[in-house]
């Protein structure tokens, strides 16, 4: 039975656009380009053909640098997602809020996001959801997703078999792979329909979320 279900923020709770994706591909770029130290153009090919093979940036550049034997921070995400703001792209939705406070009233609900939480309060603000509807938001400073450390935490203070919480996100590696290695379930957030052998559920979209969490 599931008792708890933990939220990716970012392109789970609100949607990507080719505009919030053209601000910070280019910031990505940019960065590349400087700590790599070759062209941007150069840079967008590797991205590029690196998220190909490893359905991950942060893999991507890790393996980049290790290449080239260059040493990049940890963190360069954190970097980028402090210094673009695509707050002003986010759109409100009010029936997302509302089909998660009636989620509430049967399940716990927490968020796990690689956003700050100055960027996270902002987002949730902007897409009308009240941050109280959360019993544990867990943002970037209480540590990376990919760096395993967030889930066991997130177990530990739960107190709940692995079991008995859902996960919940976009990303294959970060919101799924990671979480299903600590025995957590796992929801794959696939809008163009795709699955992924590791999820325990596949949705299409983040309303479909409530039948299936009320079935669990």
């Amino acid at each position: 039975m599931i008792k708890v279900i933990g939220l990716d923020l970012d392109n789970t709770l609100y949607p990507t656009s080719e505009e919030i994706d053209k601000r910070f591909n280019d910031a990505l770029y940019e960065k590349m380009s400087f700590y790599l130290g070759i062209f941007t153009i150069e840079a967008k090919d590797i991205i590029h053909k690196g998220y190909r093979k490893f359905n991950s940036f942060s893999k991507t550049l890790s393996e980049e640098a290790k290449n080239r034997n260059i040493t990049i921070p940890q963190d360069i995400f954190g970097e980028i997602i402090k210094e673009v703001d695509i707050v002003d792209l986010i759109k409100q939705n009010q029936e997302l809020d509302n089909m998660l406070k009636r989620i509430s009233l049967q399940k716990g609900l927490d968020m796990l996001t690689g956003s700050t939480k100055i960027v996270t309060e902002k987002k949730l603000d902007k897409i009308g959801i009240n941050q109280q509807i959360f019993k544990y938001i867990f943002t970037r400073e209480d540590g990376l997703k990919t760096n395993y450390g967030l889930f066991g935490e997130w177990i530990k203070i739960r107190n709940e078999n692995p079991d008995n919480l859902l996960y919940v996100g976009d990303n294959k590696f970060q919101d799924v792979d990671v979480p299903k290695s600590f025995g957590i379930q796992t929801c794959f957030l696939s809008r163009n329909g795709e699955n992924h052998k590791n999820a325990n559920y596949t949705i299409k979209n983040i309303f479909e979320l409530e039948d299936l969490a009320l079935s669990l």
